[in-house]
């Protein structure tokens, strides 16, 4: 065996390959954010799927946060072909994979990455894992558990956990590099869905390459080209913000130029939002990207198009909220931010620093003259963080409301200036809104915190 100690915060997030004669760390103790990569003998005599290294890739990372009494160590077989995928090759990929899990410490064992990026094309394995491979396993997982886990007659029984996103197949578009989300990848994927395939043009980033910043459903083309849709939404949690926006009522949003309802966008990603809202719903849009590559990627690919009802703007979305003027102020701020690099706690959106007090201050202050929404995308919702945002809103707003997003990871929180009117559901802007978002199920989700 060879090894080496990684930091979780490494460029490259992979560790890097030590001289075989480096010997490994200590695995007695849990050693918060250690993230250890090491090579290891194939123990099935056949090559995998017809690979011909002999050996496996074994990344053992422990969680950041505090460990429970009694810390569990679970191990994941990488899905076949999907090596390379920045989920399963980096630091920041296993973090959020250990996230998701109950254990304390998480073993990810596949075949050696090819790249360091994302395959230009995938297609699901048969099996997706290699089932023959758990068994031989084992001993190497059980000599992976800290000390603490033997305790007692029995030994430790750590399980395999499986992974199963229901990508189908997968095929980059393009491959960016930005200088605040860093690099990203754009690309057409297949996933399956109660049964049936979509087809989907998504974006994700390196630094949490298990979030997908942005999906938009895609159209076949005569030819066999593909072209994003921008009146679906398919990203789960934009629905349930869009549904935000009935406590704007009453009145219509369609109007003539003048007097257009007006939307501020804190993050565009690939501009699914934003396209919906202008197109759709009839908003006058302002967006705020703090990169310029993500903008030029989501007018490449997604469909981002400015015009006279929709601009984008470069810059910090909460130095731009600050500088917004009351007059003529905004009808809704929409706010899909997530954290600069993911936390000891998960993905967290927004970041912290938006749960301050000049800042939704200013998001206030920018409504107030048009009696407008704050609607905010918010993971997890959870945490010191979550509380801290909530208990700055109700400082602010007068009423504050809440949306679950039937995901278990989102719920999307709605701050407003006046009360919610109970004669609403009979007003056009309510049968406009249930008519884009085809059921009414999100609407009925809002409910007051």
């Amino acid at each position: 065996m060879s090894g080496d100690m990684g930091g979780a915060g490494e460029d490259d997030g992979r560790g890097r390959e030590a001289p075989a004669a480096q010997p490994l760390p200590s695995f007695e103790r849990l050693d918060p954010a250690r993230f250890v990569v090491f090579s290891f003998p194939n123990p099935v005599a056949r090559p995998l799927s017809g690979n011909s290294d002999s050996s496996l890739r074994v990344a053992v990372l422990d969680s950041p946060t505090p460990f429970p009494s009694s810390p569990a160590t679970a191990g994941m077989l990488v899905p076949l072909g999907r090596e390379s995928d920045w989920l399963f090759c980096t630091a920041a990929g296993h973090l959020q994979l250990l996230l998701s899990s109950s254990a304390a410490r998480l073993v990810l064992v596949g075949r050696p990455p090819l790249t360091d990026s994302p395959p230009p094309r995938y297609a699901r394995h048969p099996t997706l894992h290699d089932p023959s491979l758990s068994a031989p396993l084992r001993p190497l997982l059980l000599a992976l558990c800290p000390r603490s886990a033997f305790r007692g007659a029995l030994l430790p029984d750590p399980p395999f956990l499986s992974y199963e996103d229901g990508l189908v197949r997968s095929a980059v578009v393009e491959i960016a590099a930005g200088q605040v989300a860093g690099e990203m990848v754009a690309e057409d994927v297949e996933v399956e869905l109660a049964g049936s395939l979509d087809r989907r043009r998504r974006l994700r980033f390196k630094r949490m390459p298990n979030l997908v910043q942005t999906q938009m459903r895609l159209l076949l083309l005569p030819g066999g080209r593909a072209q994003v849709d921008p009146g679906v939404l398919v990203q789960p949690y934009l629905a349930p913000m869009v549904a935000g926006l009935l406590l704007l009522l009453p009145g219509p949003w369609t109007a003539p130029r003048s007097r257009r309802r007006r939307a501020l966008c804190l993050g565009v990603g690939g501009g699914a939002l934003l396209t919906f809202l202008e197109r759709r719903l009839g908003f006058h849009v302002l967006g705020v990207e703090a990169d310029e590559a993500v903008l030029a990627l989501a007018k490449r690919h997604f469909g981002l198009a400015e015009g006279e009802f929709l601009r984008v703007t470069l810059g910090d979305a909460m130095d731009v909220l600050g500088r917004f003027p009351e007059e003529p102020g905004a009808d809704a701020i929409m706010v899909d931010l997530d954290a600069a690099e993911p936390g000891g706690g998960g993905i967290v959106a927004p970041p912290a620093e938006f749960a301050r007090r000049r800042v939704i201050a200013s998001a206030r202050d920018a409504l107030r003259a048009r009696g407008g929404v704050l609607v905010i995308n918010v993971a997890p919702p959870a945490g010191p963080c979550y509380a801290a945002l909530v208990e700055c809103l109700r400082e602010h707003f007068p009423e504050l409301y809440q949306i679950d997003v039937a995901n278990g990871e989102n719920v999307v929180l709605v701050a407003a200036l006046a009360a919610r009117r109970r004669s609403a559901d009979g007003q056009p802007a309510a049968e406009t809104l249930r008519q884009v978002l085809g059921d009414d199920s999100t609407a009925r989700a809002l409910r007051k915190i």
